[in-house]
């Protein structure tokens, strides 16, 4: 089963996904108007253009800091066994260091 912090890791990167989605649908409409002049005149092409370098960049961001904004949220993670260097004590050799009566 997935812990609550490896899947909001999951859920931060799948937002730095949408943002580079978001990203090619502004590229899309900058090159559409400057190649066909078809589109919403309201928006300069120059804003497409903005726009676009701007979701990359939190894309990337998101993608690259997913771990420390994870981290942030829910702090430190828990150090492990094998991180610790903590030895597994085994039943078995419990029973060959004491002595059999």
């Amino acid at each position: 089963m997935i812990s609550p912090r490896a899947l909001f890791g999951v859920a931060v990167r799948v937002l730095g996904i949408w943002f580079f989605t978001e990203a090619g649908y502004s590229a899309f409409w900058y090159v559409l108007r400057d190649r066909v002049a078809m589109g919403n005149s309201n928006i300069p092409n120059s804003g497409h253009l903005a726009f676009a370098c701007y979701y990359v960049l939190v894309g990337v961001a998101l993608i690259l800091l997913a771990d420390p904004i994870t981290w942030a949220i829910y702090g430190e993670p828990l150090k492990t066994r094998e991180a610790l260097n903590v030895p597994l004590v085994d039943a078995t050799q419990d029973e060959a260091k004491s002595p059999k009566e």
